[in-house]
């Protein structure tokens, strides 16, 4: 399974995913858990710029965790096949382990902890 955490910096989860550019990359098998080189998108190629248009972060991972999106995302995520999970850890290491161990569940769209509510 890949996982992308939003973070610009590297360092902290950040919310929005719609405008977010980096994302940490994750394949988990099992027990295993795999860092890949970080996924950094165009300005032009962002979630939110793309709309319902296809986009390499939806195309490459099964889950998708992050601070903040609206309910638009959430349901384009669930439509691509992309679990979308929201959380307000800022460790990005935290937010894999707790998602690994079943902590962190799937946003809903209308759930509470969205971000905007862009259709796209």
């Amino acid at each position: 399974m890949r996982i992308a955490i939003t973070s610009n910096q590297g360092t902290l989860v950040t919310g929005h995913a719609g405008r977010c550019r980096s994302f940490l990359l994750f394949e988990a098998e099992g027990d295993a858990v795999e860092a890949l080189p970080t996924l950094e998108l165009a300005a032009d190629d962002t979630l939110h710029e793309r709309g319902e248009g296809a986009t390499r972060l939806l195309e490459s991972v099964d889950v998708l965790i992050t601070g903040g999106m609206g309910s638009g995302l959430i349901r384009r995520c669930e439509r691509a096949g992309v679990r979308a999970v929201i959380t307000d850890l800022q460790d990005p290491t935290e937010a894999l382990r707790r998602y690994l161990a079943g902590e962190l569940p799937a946003a809903v769209a209308g759930g509470a902890g969205e971000g905007c509510d862009c259709s796209h």
